[in-house]
């Protein structure tokens, strides 16, 4: 499986901008045209919505059954369901051994829904949950 670095999708984001405003300036035939970069959602935090966007499917079952299984809360789990974490959504993350499989859905999913705040992961709708998730990873990208 191919995986590309932090720094080489950097890269990539870089040029697509870059060509993406080249285009627009000679679309516009303003070689003047202001030149700054479009304010959009880095790659990480692209790949951060579609997951965290699959995981708020999973739990409220608008997803298959098969990704729900995977989106196990802490509370339903015996031994865990008394810690004070249990009555924040928590989701239970699977020891993985090997670099490789932190990247696996039952792994990355529940990590990065954890990392969540709360008043994004208890939104109402679907539709409210897609938009302060947006504006969170935003001010993520961009450090606002």
């Amino acid at each position: 499986m191919w995986s590309a670095t932090d720094r080489q999708i950097s890269t990539r984001h870089e040029l697509c901008c870059q060509s993406r405003l080249q285009l627009q300036s000679a679309r516009s035939g303003d070689p003047t045209a202001q030149r700054q970069p479009p304010l959009a959602i880095r790659i990480h935090e692209r790949i951060s919505f579609k997951l965290c966007l699959m995981l708020y499917k999973a739990i409220f079952g608008l997803a298959p059954s098969y990704i729900s299984e995977l989106c196990v809360p802490v509370t339903s789990i015996p031994p865990r369901s008394s810690l004070q974490s249990a009555a924040h959504g928590i989701l239970f993350v699977p020891q993985s051994r090997l670099e490789l499989g932190k990247h696996a859905f039952a792994v990355a999913g529940p990590a990065y829904w954890n990392n969540l705040p709360d008043s994004v992961w208890s939104a109402p709708t679907r539709d409210v949950f897609k938009q302060r998730l947006k504006t969170y990873l935003f001010r993520q990208s961009y450090n606002l």
